[in-house]
């Protein structure tokens, strides 16, 4: 019995005692895992939609790159072999006339 209450730490001397009693408060004093768990999902949504609103303004960013790259409808008319460019339409949308398979026989005199 002697030994279990040494290790239980009755029998241990006052510097011993301190020591334990010091460690017993550290343990007291620590936030128990509930309150860290309610911090920690805190921190991840912030993180989640400050990251979210990090992405589309990136993505408003890419969205004004495309509009300045893609051609525009006078590029298309003005080049219409232009990469991106729709020859079989004009400003506005309408179907450009096909151009005649057989081109006209020139005039001789």
């Amino acid at each position: 019995a002697p030994a279990a209450a040494e290790g239980a730490g009755l029998g241990a001397g006052p510097d011993e005692r301190a020591e334990q009693l010091s460690r017993i408060e550290t343990l007291l004093r620590r936030r128990s895992v509930e309150d860290l768990q309610q911090e920690a999902e805190s921190a991840i949504d912030k993180y989640v939609s400050a990251k979210r609103a990090r992405e589309g303004v990136v993505l408003g960013y890419l969205d004004i790159i495309e509009e300045i790259l893609e051609p525009s409808q006078l590029v298309s008319l003005a080049f219409p072999g232009a990469p991106g460019a729709d020859p079989g339409r004009a400003i506005g949308g309408a179907p450009v006339a096909e151009a005649e398979a057989d081109p006209p026989a020139k005039r001789t005199r």
